[in-house]
C-alpha cells in the first residue's frame, strides 16, 4: 500500500450537507432498528425512510471502500459487492465480514431497483440485524487510515475530530 491522499471522489460523503444526511441517516437506524415487519406494512412513510437509510449506508460504505480500493492503486471494483473482496485481499477485512458486507450491497441494490412495494420482512430484517456491520465497517475505514497516515473522505466530513467520537455522539 502506498501512503497517498486519496482523490476526492465526489461520493455522497464529499460535502458538509451530505454527511449532515448520513448521521440523520444513522440515527433514524439506531432508533428504528427493531422495527417489525407489521410497523413497516402499516406505515408507508416509515417504509419508505427505511428503505432510504439502507441505501444511503450502504452506498456511503461502498463509497468509503472505493476511495481505500483507489489510494492502494487497486482497480474499480466491477460491482458495490466486489469492494468488499478487494479490501478483504488487502486484509482489511475477514472473509466473513467481507460477506456480510457484500450482503448489504446486495439488499441495497434489491431496494433501490425495486419499484414496488418493499419485502417488509427483508427490511425489517436489514433494520434490525446490519447496523452494527455499518459501525464497524467505518471503525475498519479508520484502522486504515492510522496505518497507512491517510484521511479518506469520512475523517475529512468531521474536520479532523475523528469519525468514532461523532459516532459516540451520535449514538449516546
Amino acid at each position: 500500500m502506498h501512503n497517498i491522499l486519496p482523490k476526492a471522489r465526489g461520493t455522497i460523503l464529499s460535502t458538509r450537507e451530505d454527511s449532515i444526511e448520513f448521521k440523520n441517516a444513522m440515527a433514524f437506524w439506531k432508533k428504528y432498528q427493531n422495527i417489525s415487519p407489521q410497523a413497516l406494512k402499516s406505515d408507508i412513510a416509515l417504509r419508505f425512510a427505511a428503505k432510504y437509510v439502507i441505501i444511503l449506508c450502504s452506498e456511503a460504505c461502498v463509497s468509503m471502500g472505493k476511495e481505500i480500493l483507489q489510494a492502494a492503486g487497486q482497480p474499480e471494483p466491477n460491482s458495490n459487492a466486489a469492494t468488499y473482496y478487494g479490501l478483504r485481499d488487502l486484509g482489511l477485512m475477514d472473509e466473513i465480514f467481507a460477506k456480510r458486507m457484500a450482503h448489504l450491497a446486495y439488499m441495497r441494490n434489491d431496494l433501490a431497483h425495486q419499484y414496488g412495494e418493499a419485502d417488509v420482512e427483508k427490511l425489517s430484517s436489514v433494520m434490525q440485524s446490519e447496523l452494527r456491520a455499518v459501525v464497524m465497517f467505518q471503525q475498519q475505514v479508520l484502522k486504515w487510515e492510522r496505518m497507512y497516515n491517510v484521511n479518506t473522505t469520512i475523517s475529512q466530513i468531521v474536520g479532523g475530530k475523528g469519525f468514532v467520537r461523532v459516532l459516540r455522539s451520535l449514538f449516546s
